[in-house]
Protein backbone atom coordinates (compact mmCIF):
# COMPACT_ATOMS: atom_id res chain seq x y z
CA UNK A 1 0.00 0.00 0.00
CA UNK A 2 1.32 3.58 -0.72
CA UNK A 3 1.75 5.76 1.98
CA UNK A 4 0.14 8.54 0.86
CA UNK A 5 -2.95 6.29 0.89
CA UNK A 6 -1.83 5.18 4.17
CA UNK A 7 -1.53 8.53 5.54
CA UNK A 8 -5.30 9.36 4.27
CA UNK A 9 -6.62 6.42 5.88
CA UNK A 10 -4.76 7.59 9.32
CA UNK A 11 -5.94 10.80 8.71
CA UNK A 12 -10.02 9.48 8.34
CA UNK A 13 -9.51 6.70 11.07
CA UNK A 14 -8.75 9.07 13.53
CA UNK A 15 -10.70 12.16 12.49
CA UNK A 16 -13.39 9.34 13.08
CA UNK A 17 -11.72 9.03 16.08
CA UNK A 18 -12.52 12.55 17.22
CA UNK A 19 -16.25 11.14 19.10
CA UNK A 20 -14.35 9.26 21.63
CA UNK A 21 -13.94 12.64 22.77
CA UNK A 22 -17.31 13.98 22.17
CA UNK A 23 -18.54 11.69 24.88
CA UNK A 24 -17.19 13.84 27.46
CA UNK A 25 -18.14 17.12 25.39
CA UNK A 26 -21.67 16.42 25.13
CA UNK A 27 -21.75 15.97 28.62
CA UNK A 28 -20.10 18.76 29.33
CA UNK A 29 -22.25 20.72 27.12
CA UNK A 30 -25.51 19.49 28.62
CA UNK A 31 -24.93 19.04 32.03
CA UNK A 32 -26.66 22.42 33.09
CA UNK A 33 -29.28 21.41 30.82
CA UNK A 34 -29.79 17.55 32.70
CA UNK A 35 -30.02 19.14 36.29
CA UNK A 36 -32.62 21.92 34.68
CA UNK A 37 -34.89 19.55 32.61
CA UNK A 38 -34.83 16.88 35.14
CA UNK A 39 -35.12 18.71 38.36
CA UNK A 40 -31.98 16.28 39.70
CA UNK A 41 -30.37 16.65 43.00
CA UNK A 42 -26.75 17.25 42.71
CA UNK A 43 -26.40 13.47 43.90
CA UNK A 44 -28.40 11.95 41.08
CA UNK A 45 -27.15 15.01 38.58
CA UNK A 46 -23.67 13.04 39.53
CA UNK A 47 -24.57 9.55 39.32
CA UNK A 48 -26.18 10.76 35.70
CA UNK A 49 -22.92 12.39 34.52
CA UNK A 50 -20.67 9.80 35.91
CA UNK A 51 -23.01 6.71 34.70
CA UNK A 52 -22.82 8.48 31.36
CA UNK A 53 -19.03 7.73 31.55
CA UNK A 54 -18.98 4.93 33.15
CA UNK A 55 -21.36 2.95 30.48
CA UNK A 56 -18.28 4.32 28.07
CA UNK A 57 -16.07 1.98 29.80
CA UNK A 58 -17.96 -1.14 29.62
CA UNK A 59 -18.95 -0.47 26.15
CA UNK A 60 -15.54 -0.30 25.21
CA UNK A 61 -14.49 -3.84 26.85
CA UNK A 62 -17.22 -5.10 25.16
CA UNK A 63 -15.89 -3.86 21.93
CA UNK A 64 -12.69 -5.56 22.07
CA UNK A 65 -14.59 -8.90 22.04
CA UNK A 66 -16.60 -7.80 19.16
CA UNK A 67 -13.75 -6.63 17.48
CA UNK A 68 -12.16 -9.68 17.11
CA UNK A 69 -15.48 -11.62 16.70
CA UNK A 70 -17.11 -9.66 14.02
CA UNK A 71 -13.70 -7.51 12.49
CA UNK A 72 -13.19 -3.88 12.24
CA UNK A 73 -15.01 -3.06 9.86
CA UNK A 74 -18.49 -4.06 10.32
CA UNK A 75 -17.84 -2.39 13.86
CA UNK A 76 -17.35 0.70 12.79
CA UNK A 77 -19.67 0.76 10.27
CA UNK A 78 -22.68 -0.61 12.72
CA UNK A 79 -21.41 2.23 15.13
CA UNK A 80 -21.47 5.01 12.56
CA UNK A 81 -24.93 4.03 11.75
CA UNK A 82 -26.22 3.95 15.11
CA UNK A 83 -24.46 7.81 16.23
CA UNK A 84 -26.19 9.31 13.43
CA UNK A 85 -29.24 7.93 14.61
CA UNK A 86 -28.59 8.98 18.00
CA UNK A 87 -27.40 12.27 16.86
CA UNK A 88 -31.04 12.38 14.93
CA UNK A 89 -32.85 11.73 17.70
CA UNK A 90 -31.45 14.32 19.73
CA UNK A 91 -32.12 16.89 16.48
CA UNK A 92 -35.58 16.32 16.48
CA UNK A 93 -35.62 16.24 19.85
CA UNK A 94 -34.70 19.61 20.31
CA UNK A 95 -36.10 21.25 17.51
CA UNK A 96 -39.43 20.25 19.04
CA UNK A 97 -38.84 23.22 21.37
CA UNK A 98 -41.45 23.23 24.12
CA UNK A 99 -42.63 19.87 23.01
CA UNK A 100 -39.54 18.44 23.61
CA UNK A 101 -39.21 15.24 25.45
CA UNK A 102 -36.19 15.29 27.49
CA UNK A 103 -36.24 11.70 28.33
CA UNK A 104 -36.17 10.42 24.98
CA UNK A 105 -33.32 13.63 24.02
CA UNK A 106 -31.20 12.02 26.99
CA UNK A 107 -32.04 8.78 25.09
CA UNK A 108 -30.35 9.98 22.03
CA UNK A 109 -26.95 11.23 23.98
CA UNK A 110 -27.07 7.83 26.12
CA UNK A 111 -27.07 6.09 23.05
CA UNK A 112 -24.48 7.88 20.85
CA UNK A 113 -22.06 7.63 23.72
CA UNK A 114 -22.83 3.66 24.15
CA UNK A 115 -22.23 3.59 20.01
CA UNK A 116 -18.72 5.36 20.40
CA UNK A 117 -17.84 3.19 23.20
CA UNK A 118 -18.05 -0.03 21.04
CA UNK A 119 -17.38 1.06 18.24
CA UNK A 120 -15.14 3.96 17.40
CA UNK A 121 -13.22 4.57 20.58
CA UNK A 122 -12.29 0.48 19.73
CA UNK A 123 -11.82 0.21 16.30
CA UNK A 124 -9.43 3.14 15.59
CA UNK A 125 -7.29 2.01 18.02
CA UNK A 126 -6.65 -1.72 16.75
CA UNK A 127 -7.16 -0.15 13.08
CA UNK A 128 -4.35 2.15 13.34
CA UNK A 129 -1.80 -0.98 15.22
CA UNK A 130 -2.59 -3.31 12.44
CA UNK A 131 -2.85 -1.01 8.88
CA UNK A 132 0.70 0.35 8.82
CA UNK A 133 3.77 -2.12 7.74
CA UNK A 134 6.35 -2.66 10.46
CA UNK A 135 8.68 -0.21 9.33
CA UNK A 136 6.66 2.92 9.67
CA UNK A 137 4.10 1.50 12.49
CA UNK A 138 5.60 3.92 15.19
CA UNK A 139 5.10 6.99 13.19
CA UNK A 140 2.05 6.28 12.14
CA UNK A 141 0.75 5.55 15.20
CA UNK A 142 1.87 8.54 16.33
CA UNK A 143 0.37 10.91 13.65
CA UNK A 144 -3.34 9.00 14.61
CA UNK A 145 -2.85 9.39 18.22
CA UNK A 146 -1.68 13.09 17.81
CA UNK A 147 -4.43 13.83 15.56
CA UNK A 148 -7.01 12.09 17.49
CA UNK A 149 -6.46 14.16 20.67
CA UNK A 150 -6.23 17.11 19.28
CA UNK A 151 -9.57 16.89 17.40
CA UNK A 152 -11.06 15.62 21.02
CA UNK A 153 -9.91 18.65 22.46
CA UNK A 154 -11.34 21.31 19.85
CA UNK A 155 -14.47 19.31 19.84
CA UNK A 156 -14.44 19.10 23.71
CA UNK A 157 -14.35 22.73 23.59
CA UNK A 158 -16.45 23.82 20.47
CA UNK A 159 -19.44 21.27 20.75
CA UNK A 160 -21.13 23.30 23.88
CA UNK A 161 -20.52 26.65 21.49
CA UNK A 162 -21.86 25.14 18.40
CA UNK A 163 -25.16 23.97 20.25
CA UNK A 164 -25.70 27.23 22.45
CA UNK A 165 -25.79 28.82 19.02
CA UNK A 166 -26.99 26.13 16.60
CA UNK A 167 -29.02 24.28 18.52
CA UNK A 168 -30.68 21.40 16.14
CA UNK A 169 -27.81 22.28 13.55
CA UNK A 170 -24.95 21.10 15.45
CA UNK A 171 -26.61 17.60 15.95
CA UNK A 172 -27.73 17.45 12.68
CA UNK A 173 -24.23 18.32 11.11
CA UNK A 174 -22.78 15.55 13.06
CA UNK A 175 -25.40 12.34 12.57
CA UNK A 176 -24.43 13.95 8.75
CA UNK A 177 -20.74 13.17 9.52
CA UNK A 178 -21.55 9.93 10.72
CA UNK A 179 -23.04 8.79 7.77
CA UNK A 180 -20.13 10.30 5.59
CA UNK A 181 -17.59 8.16 7.94
CA UNK A 182 -20.28 4.79 7.38
CA UNK A 183 -19.93 5.49 3.63
CA UNK A 184 -16.32 6.13 3.70
CA UNK A 185 -15.50 2.77 5.68
CA UNK A 186 -17.55 0.95 3.42
CA UNK A 187 -16.06 2.26 0.61
CA UNK A 188 -12.50 2.57 1.63
CA UNK A 189 -11.63 1.07 4.75
CA UNK A 190 -9.97 -2.28 4.50
CA UNK A 191 -10.58 -5.27 6.95
CA UNK A 192 -7.57 -5.65 9.23
CA UNK A 193 -9.15 -8.81 11.10
CA UNK A 194 -7.00 -12.07 10.87
CA UNK A 195 -4.56 -10.15 8.44
CA UNK A 196 -0.39 -10.81 9.47
CA UNK A 197 0.55 -7.03 11.48
CA UNK A 198 4.18 -8.06 10.35
CA UNK A 199 3.15 -8.42 6.59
Amino acid sequence: MKSSTLYWITCAVSLGGLLFGFDSGVISGCEEAIQREFGLSPFWHGLVVAGALVGTVFGALAAGRMCDRFGRKPLLVSGCAAMAAMHGLVAWQISLGEACAPWLAMLGVYGFIASVAFSASAVIWVFISEIFPPDVRAKGQSFGCIVHWAMCMLVSWLFPVAVARTGTCAFAFFAAMMLLEMVWALAFMPETKGRSIMA
